[in-house]
């Protein structure tokens, strides 16, 4: 295993103890919840500081964004005794992550840490429902690519909604003699 990847791995695995621990007196949450959590911490990270949190691979699967080592991470925080899985009501019973040690947050900034804190909040009062139809809806890269296939971050960066005339005109002052768009 390649020692980005690894680093990744670490990164996610320790993002889901910690989103995992703060969630725990969140009734809706749940492993959909998680994943959704974990996928708006990289790319609104991605976003707002020029970098993911985790660095993790995306994947386009029916109920949105995932990442792509998702089930091998748990697993191994299953094996290390990080992780607890559980599987709670009736019906559509629903697994849910439980932290059993503390996250080792040393490798992220105290600004990653405060917006997986502000995600997480943003986020509280939905359901595994609400957070995947958000997924679906703002995801650009996620509306974008085949099943299965990779989000990447940049898309991140795209909003989906057509530029307001002020975008445009200035997109047309810095790039219309460059014959890039209509002066």
């Amino acid at each position: 295993m390649s020692p980005r990847r690894q680093d990744a791995d670490r990164r996610l695995g320790e993002l889901i103890l910690y989103i995992a621990q703060k969630s725990a007196g969140d009734r809706r949450f749940g492993d959909t919840k998680l994943n959704k959590l974990l996928y708006f911490a990289d790319f609104v990270a991605y976003a707002a500081l020029g970098e993911p949190v985790t660095g993790a691979v995306y994947q386009k699967l029916p109920h949105g964004p995932c990442p792509r080592r998702l089930i091998p991470v748990r697993d191994q925080l299953l094996a290390d005794g990080a992780v607890d899985l559980v599987t709670e009501g009736v019906g559509w019973p629903r697994k849910r992550t439980v932290a059993k040690r503390q996250p080792d947050l040393r490798g992220f900034t105290g600004e990653q840490v405060a917006l997986i804190d502000e995600v997480i909040e943003h986020f509280w009062h939905y359901n595994a429902r609400d957070i995947e139809g958000a997924s679906h809806r703002v995801s650009v890269g996620w509306q974008l690519a085949n099943m299965n296939e990779d989000i990447p971050y940049e898309t991140a960066l795209a909003t989906g909604k057509p530029p307001s005339e002020d975008e445009l005109e200035v997109a047309r002052a810095r790039f219309g003699d460059l014959g890039l768009i209509e002066a």
